[in-house]
């Protein structure tokens, strides 16, 4: 192989592409990145892949990828399937590029999660997929071309990125034009939906007063509007304002208003029952869960855990040392699920293994799936053969764990078929 041209040593982008150049989903985003960037596209089959692309991009080998000097390059990520091969490069800013079509498969949803946690950034060009992930995680963007300045902050995120800088700081600046821009359109005229996203858009932006009133007043039109829905898509939101309030009685009193079915009834009582035991900690992470904002719960859950004792405060003075004892050790354990799972809803896959102690571990079914997180995480680091050993000890301890074994050929599939052509079968243009 031919050195490495100095381009990319400096500020030349790597690219794992989605589709062909011309049939991309990014391909407006891509002109104007290798306006400003060499871009190295990776692809077996040049020819085919960068038909009608400007001669700024250039094909790299897959073979090529481990000659590339990742810690001065950044990489751009347009398909979930790429995340085994590009993660344990640990390139200078890896950016997630997210376009979710209705056909994607089981395998694609599986990497796509695991990608969005573990990048430097995410991009999306779904504005509920981005929210998704505002409350799972940091530096999250939104290319959907509602809102040209709202789009020139995407397009900033990845300028930055390509020059190594982190664009996290650059997410706010996004939220707050897209806040605004909700507002400037409700100035014509009242619409439930766009008054609950500007709700959604202050609770990010941490102006939780705000964020009540305009809660309210969607909840309000949907009611006069007959949405069928109101009580548990808006109105159960408001729980999660009234957390950020510090208000968490109130807030699990809201909760247990909209709850309907048999298990939301259950998970209010437990709501009760922590907070009149004085675990308002504990009951505040666990509505923030219950409002999917996983992002907010590890913070929260994350200084609870920190220093065990502070998981539990209520009985202090009222059990004798040994009861204490085993109290503080069971609330303790909650927290600790609770914020594991949150970490694995928001995609930390390495953060939440790290976490396991495996000689706790006693149950045959949480070894098994102990032994298939490892797996990919160690895949996630580019330990091949550790990560099947850890597959196969899986499938050993239940038999349905197979299935993930064949998940990393299935992976290799789709990677060479990224790699011949730019199009793959499991999902469309993702």
């Amino acid at each position: 192989m031919k050195p490495m041209p100095a381009a990319l040593e400096r500020s030349a982008v790597v690219i794992f592409p989605d589709a062909p150049w011309c049939d991309s989903a990014f391909k407006p985003l891509l002109i104007q990145l290798a306006n400003k960037h060499p871009l190295h596209w990776v692809t077996n089959q040049p020819k085919h892949a960068l038909q009608g692309a400007p001669a700024s991009v250039t094909a790299l080998a897959l073979h090529e990828l481990a000659q590339v000097d990742w810690g001065q390059t950044s990489a751009m990520v347009l398909h979930p399937c790429w995340a085994a091969a590009a993660l344990p490069l640990c390139p200078r800013q890896l950016g997630a590029w997210m376009a979710i079509t209705n056909e994607e498969d089981g395998l694609t949803a599986k990497w796509r999660a695991a990608l969005a946690g573990e990048a430097s950034f995410v991009l999306s060009l779904s504005e509920p997929y981005y929210l998704d992930l505002s409350f799972r995680r940091d530096g999250v963007f939104v290319l959907d071309g509602a809102d040209e300045t709202s789009d020139w902050f995407a397009l900033q995120a990845v300028l930055w990125a390509a020059e190594g800088t982190t664009p996290s700081s650059l997410a706010r600046l996004q939220q707050q034009r897209r806040e605004a821009a909700y507002r400037e359109r409700l100035m014509a005229s009242a619409d439930a939906t766009l008054t609950f996203y500007r709700s959604v858009y202050l609770y990010l932006l941490g102006d939780a007063a705000q964020a009540e009133r305009e809660l309210l007043a969607a909840y309000e039109l949907a009611v006069l509007g007959g949405e069928e829905h109101a009580l548990a898509r808006i109105y159960r939101f408001r729980s999660a304002i009234q957390v950020a309030q510090g208000n968490v009685a109130a807030a699990a009193l809201t909760y247990e208003a909209s709850a309907l079915t048999d298990n939301e009834r259950a998970q209010a009582g437990e709501l009760r029952r922590l907070i009149e035991n004085g675990d308002a900690a504990l009951a505040a992470a666990m509505l923030l869960r219950l409002n999917d904002d996983h992002r907010q719960a590890i913070e929260r859950l994350e200084r609870l855990c920190g220093t065990g004792a502070d998981a539990a405060h209520g009985d202090a003075d009222t059990v004798q040392h040994g009861d204490r004892s085993r109290a503080l050790a069971a609330k303790r354990e909650f927290a600790e699920r609770m914020l594991l799972d949150s970490l694995l809803q928001a995609g930390r896959m390495r953060e939440a293994y790290g976490r396991i102690s495996p000689e706790d571990i006693a149950s045959v079914k949480d070894r098994c799936e102990f032994a298939m997180l490892q797996g990919i995480v160690l895949l996630m680091d580019g330990d091949r053969r550790g990560a099947i050993t850890a597959l196969l000890r899986a499938a050993e301890l239940q038999h349905e764990a197979i299935g993930s074994l064949t998940e990393i050929l299935q992976l290799d599939t789709v990677v060479q078929k990224l790699a011949a052509s730019g199009q793959t079968s499991t999902g469309g243009s993702t």
